[in-house]
């Protein structure tokens, strides 16, 4: 898909269908294996028989640093508004807690509650296996939009946690924009470093895509389902009597879940 939008051969191309030119591409992962390896995968992808190295950056330093999905933990404004919703949807949250199906796997729950239940099931379903004796497809759907409101709600909801959560990997997003369009930065340091990239590929988690997706009011019933990506386009309007061309720059932020 990426190949097709944006590795066209010629000047309709965003970037160059045989390797990156110089500030064409910035690649950003979690710092984390899995993450690491699918944006070496991707690069792969786009250009297989690329021989140059291309880098991709991370931000040590563990989760006071990361940016790439919201940490509660290292923030206590954005822990508070977070238990605080939890706290008012409680009820609605709480509600597959009831299915019958799903009481003894509750008991049994790893530290992680509601979605250590989920992604055990969730496993199930994706390997065509069959859910545990007494639970059914309703109850596994029930228990996905508890876990999705659980986890995600409070970024759709409050546009402080938004902020807090999400706000500085959109705003680096949104910089880059800014300044493929000659317009002052807002953000310091600068990402990429070397000024407004072509095409920005961000490999991240389930976790950046279901906040990033509430804060910015995208309807979403569900978790983000594993190699779900989101892409996001600066575009130029074409003048009258022009011809049609590419945008001038363009900024394709994909976060794997």
């Amino acid at each position: 898909v990426l190949r097709e939008a944006y590795l066209r051969i010629g000047a309709g191309g965003l970037v160059g269908a045989d390797g990156p030119r110089t500030g064409d591409i910035y690649v950003r992962s979690t710092d984390v294996p899995r993450t690491r390896e699918s944006a070496q995968c991707l690069l792969l992808g786009l250009w297989p028989n690329l021989t140059q190295a291309i880098p991709i950056h991370t931000k040590l330093g563990g989760n006071r640093a990361e940016d790439m999905y919201p940490i509660p933990g290292s923030c206590a404004r954005l822990a508070d508004l977070s238990e605080g919703w939890k706290e008012d949807h409680r009820a609605e949250i709480e509600a597959a807690d009831r299915l019958p199906g799903l009481a003894g796997a509750f008991r049994e729950a790893d530290a992680r509650g509601r979605l250590g239940v989920y992604d055990n099931l969730h496993c199930r379903v994706a390997h065509g296996q069959q859910l545990p004796t007494g639970v059914t497809m309703r109850d596994f759907e029930t228990l996905q939009r508890a876990v999705h409101r659980e986890w995600y709600g409070c970024y759709g909801d409050s546009k402080e946690a938004a902020r807090l959560g999400v706000g500085r990997l959109l705003g680096e997003v949104l910089d880059n924009m800014r300044g493929a369009l000659g317009q002052p930065l807002r953000t310091v340091p600068q990402a990429p470093p070397e000024g407004p990239a072509r095409l920005l590929l961000y490999s991240g988690h389930d976790s950046t895509l279901g906040p990033m997706l509430a804060a910015m009011q995208a309807p979403f019933p569900t978790w983000p389902q594993l190699g779900s990506c989101v892409t996001l386009e600066l575009f130029q309007e074409r003048q009258a009597g022009g011809p049609a061309g590419r945008p001038p720059a363009g900024a394709a932020a994909g976060a794997g879940g």
